[in-house]
């Protein structure tokens, strides 16, 4: 079971929206049987040849991937799904040619996006309010799963001066008036469209100048309201519900012996501790290279129990000694956070809106 960028909103009449937006590009989007089409392939190859179980798997990765982020950027950020594709993924490298013979299809009635490389592998991703995308699914959501239910409304920071009515530059949206000239450009800069096969443009970027907002500004279609994928974001999510944690006596940084996998007398792995783990030094070998090959691209994208995946990994270097990022250490935080607080999807989105989100008057 994986999920990706759990909402925990309502959002209204997302589906309605959605088939318009969808209805609205007719050259990225036609119709068909099983729903609403995609980039077909400008290749239709059958394929005859086999491949290798480990090119199988880096094929899985990738359409799991595209699957997944497709789907929740398109039913719960309400992007354009080619737009999304082509600003994402058009650009790597490795899509460069994959690409080729990508098919996406979604399904707007049943909120489900399926990416097919050359025939060679397919996955699904099928998008449910509770928890977001979920790809590699059979027999149903997990259990325990909570209804969406709304927060407080977020309180907005202070604006750098009192007038706040927004203005345009260009076709670039800017919030408050306060901005220099150096400022302004520094944002239509970063903000600005790129051409093709470039790397990913930036959507929306906000400059906070002694806990004031000095300056916002958003690409074409973007808005502060515009919700927009966070991916690694939730690294640091996870790590400020560890430290509400600590501070209500749930856990402690410095605990060990956190893994029932590692409870061997003579494992070192037991003398990993939460710190590590939040700080990216565990210590095991658990690569992350993004190239579909590497271990915590099957974690991500292939296995049905990151956490599990993840406490198999090896000892590499001695607790405590090297940096390494990798999302194995985070998987393994938020398996132990999660058993903390009941060991179900229910008992972390409560603990997280009641207290995190709602205190720091986050919607989402």
């Amino acid at each position: 079971m994986e999920v990706s960028s759990p909402p925990l909103r309502q959002q209204g009449q997302q589906q309605a929206q959605q088939q318009a937006m969808l209805q609205r590009n007719p050259v990225a989007v036609r119709s068909a049987r099983r729903g609403l089409q995609i980039w077909p392939s400008r290749l239709s190859i059958q394929a005859t040849v086999g491949l290798s179980g480990r090119s199988e798997r880096a094929l899985r990765v990738a359409t799991s991937f595209v699957a997944r982020s497709v789907s929740t950027a398109h039913f719960y950020c309400r992007q354009d799904p080619a737009r999304y594709y082509q600003d994402y993924f058009a650009w790597r490298p490795i899509f460069w040619w994959l690409r080729q013979g990508m098919t996406i299809e979604l399904d707007a009635a049943a909120r489900s996006t399926s990416a097919n490389i050359f025939g060679l592998a397919h996955q699904q991703a099928d998008f449910h309010d509770a928890v977001g995308s979920i790809t590699g699914h059979s027999g149903g959501l997990p259990s325990g799963l909570p209804a969406a239910a709304p927060l407080p409304a977020a309180a907005p920071l202070p604006a750098a001066a009192p007038e706040t009515a927004s203005r345009q530059a260009g076709d670039l949206a800017f919030a408050g008036s306060a901005l220099d000239d150096g400022l302004a450009a520094i944002l239509s800069r970063e903000v600005a469209p790129r051409g093709r096969n470039r790397r990913v443009p930036t959507k929306a970027l906000l400059v906070v100048r002694n806990g004031e907002l000095a300056g916002e500004a958003y690409a074409p279609d973007f808005d502060a309201a515009t919700p927009i994928i966070g991916y690694s974001l939730a690294k640091t999510l996870c790590n400020a519900i560890a430290g509400r944690m600590a501070e209500t006596g749930h856990l402690a940084p410095e605990e060990r012996d956190l893994c029932a996998e590692w409870r061997s007398d003579t494992d070192k792995r037991r003398d990993i501790s939460l710190a590590h783990l939040l700080q990216m030094t565990s210590g095991l070998e658990i690569a992350e290279t993004h190239s579909g090959y590497d271990p915590v691209s099957h974690m991500l994208f292939l296995s049905r129990d990151m956490g599990e995946f993840a406490a198999r990994s090896a000892l590499a270097t001695e607790p405590g000694r090297r940096f390494d990022y990798t999302s194995g250490n985070t998987l393994l935080a938020a398996r132990l956070m999660r058993d903390r607080l009941g060991g179900d999807h229910a008992a972390v989105l409560h603990y997280l809106e009641r207290e995190l989100l709602a205190p720091c008057g986050m919607e989402n």
